[in-house]
């Protein structure tokens, strides 16, 4: 246990700082080797840290994975976001980032293709951090985890606050729609101010317009507004839209996050490996 750990330990317990300030420092030192600290301390019951690795073509784990790359700027796709870009030069510190801190994931967990069996083993106690979504609210505290605690994930340094937009596409009209003009209707009415202020009360979700959520925000709970704030004020990316094969690209993608988590195989060649995969697809 480090010295600074010990001393903010001691202050806690005097009553001299409170829960909130140390959960605060707890978010700059979690990238001091915090995790570790935690995985050993658990000895086999809980361990560090909840990640979600690569599993075929989904993006369940690249939506997280692509909030650290871009927390250091390392885009995934280059030209206009349409070229893939799997051997950015500054995703390489951000791969070996991820290749320590798999360490400290509860074995077995990493592959599990199962996302609900991921995510509850931090409502269950097992392990002490996770990446989560504005959703994860309201999941931990029906899973009976009602002492959860919500912050902007660390930066890396020299890196940015940063977070990354998951969204299903829920409502569209199609090309050959009969009613062009009335679906159209249907979908803005979806974002009139009346429809968005009933989305977090009715399901327990954040809306998706910027006035509802400002309108919210005074309102929402603590964890809540943790959430609203990224949104309204951190840097929001999305994943590629890849415009050929993307479940191909998606796949090599996956296979390097595959290699990065489960040998020891040097990064570089790995991304280069990748890139080369990504660059046959490109050219078919």
């Amino acid at each position: 246990m480090s010295q600074e750990r010990k001393r903010v330990l001691q202050l806690l317990a005097e009553g001299k700082i409170t829960p909130e300030d140390y959960a605060a420092w707890l978010q700059k030192a979690w990238m001091d080797n915090f995790d570790e600290i935690i995985t050993k301390a658990g000895n086999g019951q809980f361990y560090g840290y909840t990640l979600q690795g690569p599993v075929g073509f989904s993006v369940g784990g690249i939506f997280r994975v692509a909030v650290y790359m871009k927390q250091a700027g390392a885009d995934m796709c280059r030209d206009d976001c349409t070229y893939p870009f799997f051997d950015n030069p500054k995703a390489e510190m951000v791969l070996d980032f991820l290749r320590k801190i798999n360490k400290f994931t509860p074995p077995g967990l990493t592959f599990n293709p199962d996302e609900g069996q991921v995510y509850t083993q931090l409502f269950k106690g097992i392990s002490a951090y996770q990446i989560c979504g504005s959703w994860h609210v309201r999941w931990a505290k029906d899973s009976g985890l009602q002492n959860a605690m919500y912050s902007s994930i660390p930066i890396p340094k020299g890196g940015k606050q940063a977070s990354i937009v998951v969204g299903n596409v829920i409502n569209g009209v199609l090309t050959a729609s009969k009613h062009k003009e009335e679906a159209i209707a249907l979908c803005k009415l979806f974002t009139d101010d009346e429809i968005q202020d009933l989305v977090y009360p009715v399901l327990g979700r954040l809306p998706s317009t910027r006035t509802s959520l400002e309108r919210l925000k005074p309102k929402a709970t603590e964890a809540d507004q943790s959430f609203i704030e990224q949104v309204l004020t951190a840097d929001l990316g999305v994943l590629p839209q890849w415009r050929k094969d993307p479940q191909k690209l998606w796949t090599i993608y996956n296979e390097l996050l595959t290699k990065v988590l489960s040998t020891d195989t040097p990064i570089q060649g790995l991304m280069e490996e990748a890139q080369k995969a990504a660059d046959d697809v490109m050219k078919a």
